[in-house]
């Protein structure tokens, strides 16, 4: 299987290389495969699997990718602080060439909502759902809670952080 060469955008490795130091070379264009399959994936659903799927590459193992986003010498501080540097400058660039005079920032709790067989993962739960209506189960579902923030200035909103509850 021929493996694609793909020449990644300037603004994708302005920001991420100075985030990836701890990796060599070959790490770091993996991650800019991975975030770049992300980003530009046609696929439905933005799994380990169908992005092992899109990378196109001969060693397709979901597991080893997973290992590699668990194991990696980056700080994950860093990686939010990089993101909200980028996300607060475009909010300025934003207000400025359009002039809209309001900020809004929100706090949602919000579920996750897991299959009812899904028992493993520490977060999980039954939580009250007040969406969902069904006879049968009642009102509660598997799932795991988090809190998230957004930012929306005119018509465009951002999403600033997100927490497990």
């Amino acid at each position: 299987m021929p493996i694609p060469i793909v020449q990644h955008s300037a603004d994708l490795c302005n920001f991420l290389l100075p985030l990836l130091v701890g990796l060599n070379a070959f790490q770091q264009r993996h991650v800019l495969n991975v975030v770049d399959a992300l980003l530009s994936g046609s696929g439905k659903h933005k799994v380990l699997t169908a992005i092992t799927r899109m990378l196109l590459v001969p060693h397709d193992d979901h597991f080893a990718l997973a290992d590699f986003l668990r194991r990696s010498p980056w700080d994950a501080e860093a990686v939010r602080r990089a993101c909200l540097t980028v996300m607060l400058t475009l909010v300025v660039r934003l207000q400025r060439r359009f002039g809209f005079k309001h900020i809004f920032l929100s706090f949602d709790d919000s579920l996750c909502v897991k299959d009812a067989a899904t028992h493993a993962l520490e977060t999980v739960g039954f939580h009250f759902d007040h969406v969902r209506q069904r006879r049968q189960a009642g009102r509660f579902s598997n799932a795991s809670r988090y809190i998230s923030i957004s930012l929306a200035i005119g018509p465009f909103s951002f999403p600033i952080n997100w927490r497990i509850y």
